[in-house]
């Protein structure tokens, strides 16, 4: 019996232009690995919290010009506003 061949491109060229594009797509992927939906709804909200951090500190919003330095500002931002806990849960929202 043959095997079928799956090719999977991660290329940066397949990623979303916009962060509301790349956050709805990673929600479906999210969805397709049957992820509970309490799982699913907690990373819409880091992710939606990082949306709003980058509109409010001016930083570009496309994912490709998302940089360390930016995720970072974000998590130290959660960190001082929120707490350390919170800041940590928004790092493991983020689809890496």
């Amino acid at each position: 019996m043959a095997r079928a061949n799956i090719v999977r491109n991660h290329s940066l060229n397949s990623m979303a232009d916009d962060l509301q594009s790349a956050i709805d797509g990673f929600l479906a992927y999210c969805k397709s690995k049957n992820l509970s939906s309490h799982t699913i709804g907690y990373y819409a909200y880091r992710l939606h919290a990082l949306q709003t951090y980058l509109v409010a500190n001016s930083e570009p919003t496309a994912p490709n010009s998302l940089t360390p330095q930016t995720i970072r500002g974000f998590l130290t931002a959660e960190a001082e506003q929120k707490s350390a806990t919170t800041a940590s849960h928004s790092l493991n929202s983020f689809p890496y």
